[in-house]
């Protein structure tokens, strides 16, 4: 589902950057877009692209704010709670 959102803010953003000629929301949208591939394969690059996404996105609402509740509020702390599904923060205890 996180893969689906993710997936769904980077179309939707990549067609809101073209219509409007903003080059920071198409970047971003991109970023998420890409993100969302790598969260469905449970791949930690999927996972570090999503919170520099989620993080660039909230940064910027402070300079650009739009109407809406960012939603990125509620997927960067579940992605933090979720991290060692992706192999976050694993330690290989092997020796």
């Amino acid at each position: 589902m996180l893969s689906a959102l993710n997936a769904l803010f980077g179309a939707m953003g990549i067609t809101f950057g073209l219509l409007s000629g903003s080059l920071y929301q198409l970047a971003l949208s991109l970023m998420l877009l890409v993100s969302a591939v790598g969260l469905y394969g449970l791949r930690p690059w999927g996972w570090w692209l999503a919170v520099l996404g989620c993080a660039m996105s909230l940064i910027g609402y402070v300079f650009l704010p739009l109407r809406g509740f960012p939603l990125e509020i509620v997927v960067l702390p579940y992605l933090f709670l979720e991290m060692k599904t992706f192999g976050i923060g694993r330690r290989d205890d092997s020796s």
